[in-house]
């Protein structure tokens, strides 16, 4: 049993790139939007926290950013692949194809937008003034492991969504609470409570943030070690989670 078998790889491609055309089909921009879009609303925020708040953390409209792409890109990832099983009904009951094609589709246009972010975010990173070491080579690293990190949290709750009705309304609370949970828009140092400084150890998306952020602000290396143990334990969670979903597979067709 394989996550992307050989035959089915170039039916990935073209679901992706569906998914993502799809999107903006019906607007004046159309696909030109999916590229204007990140920019604008980098450069928005970039304006205007970096004008009115954040004065004691350095450089803070392009903390803010990154923490902000990072969040907006592993909610709206995670929430639509949750419910990509449901938005293609027809293909998920009556076509022969691995299910997982359409979760995978789903996680790779929507991430897209976060690596053309992301890109916007180093720019404005420069002309800013930040100096931007060799460091920054390694921010893909991070992207890709993000985007291995939305993949398995998207394969376990497209699963958990075809038998679990209300799981839409729970996520989103679970969203609110990841938001204020993670340093997005204050520094860790805000959170007085030892106790609660030792929870963001295991705030898997407060550690990736945090990556990038050192790699452009700070022009320093995360440390490698823990980095391969980060993508070991992604990596074993993918794969439980993939296992799960193909599990559950048979059921699909049924529940939707």
């Amino acid at each position: 049993m394989q996550l992307m078998g050989r035959p089915y790889r170039n039916l990935v491609r073209e679901m992706t790139w569906s998914q993502f055309a799809v999107r903006d089909q019906n607007s004046v921009l159309g696909l030109v939007w999916s590229f204007l879009h990140p920019a604008v609303m980098v450069g928005v925020l970039f304006a205007y926290f970096r004008a009115n708040a954040g004065k004691d953390v350095k450089h803070y409209g392009i903390y803010l950013l990154f923490g902000m792409i990072h969040y907006t890109h592993f909610s709206n990832t995670t929430s639509g692949a949750m419910n990509c099983l449901h938005g293609m009904a027809q293909l998920t009951r009556h076509t022969v194809l691995p299910k997982e094609v359409l979760v995978i589709s789903s996680v790779i246009a929507a991430s897209m937008e976060f690596a053309v972010s992301i890109g916007f975010c180093v720019l404005l990173a420069w002309f800013s003034g930040i100096h931007l070491s060799f460091a920054v080579l390694a921010l893909p690293l991070v992207l890709a492991l993000q985007i291995v990190f939305a993949l398995w949290v998207s394969f376990l709750l497209a699963t958990i969504r075809v038998f679990v009705k209300d799981l839409n309304h729970i996520y989103q609370v679970f969203l609110r609470l990841l938001f204020f949970t993670t340093p997005i828009f204050y520094a860790a140092a805000f959170l007085r409570s030892p106790f609660a400084q030792r929870l963001l150890h295991f705030n898997l998306l407060a550690q990736l943030i945090g990556f990038s952020r050192s790699l452009v602000i700070g022009g320093t290396q995360f440390p490698v070690a823990f980095f391969l143990a980060l993508w070991a334990f992604h990596g074993l969670a993918l794969a439980l989670a993939f296992l799960l979903f193909k599990y559950c597979e048979s059921g699909f067709a049924e529940y939707v």
